[in-house]
């Protein structure tokens, strides 16, 4: 009986070895924003009309932080709140790797200590408006929000063969956006977890 107990422990410390050890061989992905350039970028964006010609584009960073490549990794956007009510009508939207072109919004693989920007958010200065930034979803999803308006969001980034990742994010009005530069609307890491 002794022989049998001593052989389920082993079994089970075997057991449980192999599992940490399968785990910590999966990807790793994490997510990084500063309120700074290169998160936050202005750029041109091209029109004969507009009077802003330079907009904000905000990104996240992702990277993958062990060996295992993390294969088909996207990110959406899975929640979005405004001035804390639930948009009800909004619907997860995919989001645009910025290495892949403007229209393709497929998966990327990331190798060990690789990364990758996330488009997340532009700015359209003319009508007040923080534009998702996507281009998938022309289903009647709201994918303009005012600018002006406190903006709590959930970010999930999955891999194939990752656990997701998610953070939440809240943007927020600071200043005059005619100024030009990149302090008028800030985005920051929130503590706010928000289940339904």
């Amino acid at each position: 009986m002794e022989e049998f107990k001593l052989f389920l422990t082993l079994a089970a410390l075997i057991v449980s070895i192999l599992s940490l050890y399968l785990h910590f061989r999966k990807p790793k992905l994490k997510v990084r924003y500063e309120d700074k350039s290169p998160y936050k970028k202005l750029s041109m964006v091209k029109s004969d009309s507009r009077p802003y010609p330079l907009e904000i584009f905000i990104r996240v960073k992702v990277n993958n932080s062990r060996k295992k490549i993390a294969k088909k990794c996207f990110g959406k956007i899975t929640d979005w709140y405004t001035n804390g009510k639930k948009v009800d009508e909004f619907d997860p939207i995919k989001l645009h790797w910025v290495s892949n072109d403007l229209s393709d919004y497929s998966p990327i693989d990331l190798a060990k200590d690789e990364y990758e920007y996330l488009d997340i958010i532009k700015t359209n200065r003319e009508q007040a408006k923080l534009l998702i930034y996507t281009n998938t979803h022309p289903r009647g999803t709201p994918l303009s929000f005012s600018d002006k308006d406190e903006h709590l969001f959930r970010l999930s980034i999955y891999c194939e063969n990752e656990t997701s990742t998610s953070k939440w994010f809240v943007l927020s009005y600071t200043g005059d956006r005619n100024t030009g530069d990149l302090t008028w609307i800030s985005m920051k890491q929130s503590d706010k977890k928000i289940k339904d």
